[in-house]
């Protein structure tokens, strides 16, 4: 539904400003068992409810078997690409939070086709490529990223930060400082 993508969308907002994450898990918690109750939701409006959850909840160190459980079951239910792909991307943060930056690469790589949001998950890929240490992969990671269609500001910053991972991996340290700043600048 509308109101449930206005929702969703303000709770991504606060999850990337790294903002009110606790009243919003709370309130995303309470909506989802409201929409439940009702009846009301599509299991696509479970599904974004759900990722933002685990948005929030893997940076935090909390379990998410359950949710990923629960996500798992939707994908059966709905045809849109995001429900799979959020499995892939909270299975990839979870793992480079692990330190399993070859895990954390192949789940984030596995999301990244989602038309709506693969660039996020290309961003994480590339993440995970560059703490691993695997700069012909990263380079490559890069490429893709790059070549997404997504012109957002995010996305722009996602492209810094990944070329300044680049060249701190060569030891290219005042380019990398030059352009992380810049990446920061625009996140």
């Amino acid at each position: 539904s509308m109101a449930n993508w206005a929702s969703s969308t303000y709770r991504w907002y606060l999850v990337w400003v790294a903002d009110r994450w606790d009243e919003a898990l709370v309130e995303s918690v309470t909506e989802l068992e409201d929409v439940r109750v009702a009846g009301t939701a599509s299991p696509l409006d479970e599904v974004r409810i759900l990722a933002i959850q685990g948005m929030m909840r893997v940076p935090r160190g909390e379990p998410i078997d359950d949710l990923l459980a629960d996500l798992e079951r939707l994908t059966g239910r709905t045809t849109d690409a995001f429900a799979i792909a959020s499995i892939h991307w909270l299975r990839g943060e979870r793992a480079q939070l692990a330190g399993d930056y070859a895990e954390a690469c192949r789940e984030s790589l596995m999301g990244a086709d989602e038309p709506n949001s693969g660039h996020i998950s290309l961003a994480g890929a590339v993440r995970a490529a560059l703490w691993w240490g695997d700069r012909p992969r990263a380079v490559e990671l890069v490429d893709r990223l790059d070549a997404h269609p997504a012109t957002d500001a995010w996305t722009t910053a996602a492209r810094l930060a990944a070329r300044a991972g680049i060249a701190a991996l060569d030891g290219r340290r005042a380019e990398a400082t030059r352009v992380f700043v810049e990446a920061i600048g625009r996140f």
